[in-house]
């Protein structure tokens, strides 16, 4: 037997050696056992809201706070930074009058000088993720689901928080608001706090 059959041969073996080695599924089996080995943004976002977001609220500093904090310039003592922004995220609870409302807030008068917008529809940002001490970055695989974190926190704050709220019924009442900010690490003054809510409350 010359070395050119020898060889092919041998080429032949191989092949229906790899052809009956490989496991040989489907291309939708693959696809779901890759699926199911995902992170789960929408499980992970609703586990926070019921089980990790009360702590958040209970570390939420009061206005009175947030105004020192920002005249003494040592907003990092109350605040998150996330990354290398000039930005800092913090936990706000204040009460106020509700002295106006349109279809994209809720304007709510404090008493001193500083009005709170509370945002009761576009809620597209990462204040409430960014701003909490249950959730680092650094637990997360990848940026994108980290992002997908904040995209689900947002559509539980949309159904439910907002969608229970009959905004008109608020005006010219007294309400208590508990929501995420986001604030610039060297404001001076502080006059109109743009607020994601987190709890919308009648004041006792």
């Amino acid at each position: 037997m010359n070395n050119a059959i020898k060889y092919s041969l041998w080429v032949v073996i191989c092949a229906i050696v790899i052809y009956f080695s490989i496991d040989m599924k489907p291309l939708d089996d693959q696809l779901s056992l890759s699926d199911s080995a995902k992170f789960n943004p929408q499980q992970y976002a609703n586990h926070y809201w019921h089980n990790e977001l009360p702590n958040d609220t209970m570390l939420a500093v009061d206005l009175a706070a947030l105004q020192n904090a920002v005249q003494q310039q040592n907003l990092h003592k109350i605040s998150k930074k996330v990354g290398i922004s000039d930005y800092v995220y913090t936990f706000l609870k204040a009460n106020g009058d509700v002295s106006a409302i349109n279809d994209e807030y809720i304007f709510c008068e404090t008493g001193n000088n500083t009005v709170l917008k509370i945002k009761t529809k576009y809620i597209f940002d990462s204040n409430v993720r960014n701003a909490s001490r249950q959730i680092d970055i650094g637990e997360f695989k990848t940026i994108i689901d980290y992002n997908l974190v904040s995209k689900e926190i947002n559509e539980l704050i949309r159904v439910s928080l907002l969608s229970e709220i009959n905004k008109q019924n608020l005006f010219g009442k007294k309400i208590s608001v508990v929501g995420a900010i986001q604030i610039h690490d060297t404001t001076s003054i502080l006059k109109n706090i743009v607020i994601t809510p987190v709890s919308i409350e009648l004041f006792p």
